[in-house]
């Protein structure tokens, strides 16, 4: 039988650990073997639900959470698997898997879109951000309008309807973009908040004219809003 005033779990390897030390050790453990600890016996199951998951989801947050006994342990624990605050939600942002895989292609005009590495009659890509995995790949277009979207279902990609209605994450949209030295563009981003319904909660658009001293080299927007 637990009992609850015992030192039953806090003995390790004959070791007496104390429930403070065992939890803060336990944060560095990974969520599938973290699942595993909670089966060990009650009192790990209880400190990890408890305290760990949480603790485990500021982490990853990057800052302190109030603690609610309302709140399901599983919601800390989507956060941590799911790492929605840690990776970029978009996919083949770059292109590299090809031109329509994760997007939908809406115009196609002039030579249509196309995938060039590295890219042509620009600098090479920023070799300091982290984002381009140090690789070259860019998406491309012509002379004439392209234009392509991706829907990211939050919920999916670990963000609870919980966590967005309470945590109220920003948005963070960024991207690198340029024209050849030979020819100006435009390039524009718009930003869609949807609900389930596809009715628009909150947007925002980047437009830019790249002409005279801003072709041929690389330039970044970047926009952060809180939708909620």
């Amino acid at each position: 039988m637990f009992d609850e005033k015992s030192e039953n779990g806090l003995i390790v390897c004959g070791k007496y650990l104390p429930e403070e030390l065992l939890a803060e050790i336990f944060c560095y453990v990974d969520y599938t073997s973290l699942l595993n600890c909670q089966l060990v016996c009650t009192r790990w199951k209880i400190l990890i639900r408890n305290y760990v998951w949480r603790k485990k989801a500021e982490i990853s947050l990057g800052r302190s959470l109030l603690f609610d006994k309302e709140v399901p342990w599983d919601v800390y624990y989507l956060i941590c698997k799911k790492r929605p605050f840690e990776r970029n939600l978009v996919k083949n942002h770059s292109g590299e898997y090809g031109t329509q895989k994760y997007w939908n292609i809406l115009s196609d005009g002039g030579n249509r879109w196309k995938v060039e590495n590295p890219p042509v009659g620009v600098p090479p890509l920023p070799s300091n951000e982290h984002v381009f995995e140090g690789k070259q790949f860019c998406f491309v277009t012509s002379y004439n309008m392209c234009t392509k979207v991706q829907v990211i279902d939050l919920e999916k990609e670990g963000l609870t309807l919980y966590v967005l209605n309470n945590l109220q994450p920003p948005i963070v949209v960024s991207e690198w973009y340029s024209c050849r030295w030979d020819c100006p563009g435009i390039y524009e981003c718009a930003i869609q908040l949807l609900t389930k319904d596809n009715k628009v909660i909150d947007s925002f658009h980047i437009r830019d004219n790249i002409e005279g001293e801003k072709q041929n080299q690389w330039h970044y927007a970047w926009v952060e809003k809180n939708f909620f």
